[in-house]
């Protein structure tokens, strides 16, 4: 009979996961990630020209209409008078982030006044226009829809299972 009794645990596989996850990281899964969130983001400005939950933005003002037309501008399409706004939206990816940005660079605060809305518009500052939210965001707090997480989760449930094959 043994004098002693021992365990031994052997962390080998462990340490093989744990290095293709570290390689993982050396091509990360963001830039999909933040590729797909900036297709989600423009859908819902252009296409949909709805909030992202799928809640209709509200009419254009019949001034806003006028002005358009003095400008020779007929589109009832909502946030694309000059396609400034439309053309700022951008992705970027870190190894640890997806990024999407609208309106940097316009010098102005058209991306915040049409995701949050204000009462101080215009000359006179007491013009009312309202929110058309086109990023996931309530207030400041990030709230992807539901319908999304699939795709945006996709390329990283990908990178994962590569890395522990």
């Amino acid at each position: 009979m043994a004098d002693h009794v021992s365990i031994t645990v052997d962390d080998r596989a462990a340490q093989a996961v744990f290095a293709r996850l570290e390689a993982v990281g050396k091509k990360p899964p963001m830039k999909a990630v933040a590729t797909e969130l900036y297709m989600f983001v423009r859908k819902t400005f252009y296409y949909d020209q709805t909030d992202p939950w799928g809640n209709q933005w509200p009419p254009l003002s019949p001034l806003t209409l006028k002005a358009r037309r003095r400008r020779k501008n007929s589109s009832h399409q909502k946030l694309l008078d000059t396609s400034k706004l439309w053309a700022s939206i951008k992705d970027r990816n870190t190894d640890f982030e997806a990024i999407v940005t609208a309106g940097e660079g316009l010098g102005d605060p058209r991306a915040t006044v049409n995701q949050f809305g204000t009462t101080n518009a215009g000359r006179s500052r007491n013009v009312r226009i309202p929110a058309r939210p086109f990023f996931p965001l309530r207030g400041e707090t990030p709230d992807i829809p539901e319908p999304w997480w699939p795709t945006l989760a996709e390329p990283i449930r990908k990178a994962l299972e590569e890395a522990a094959t």
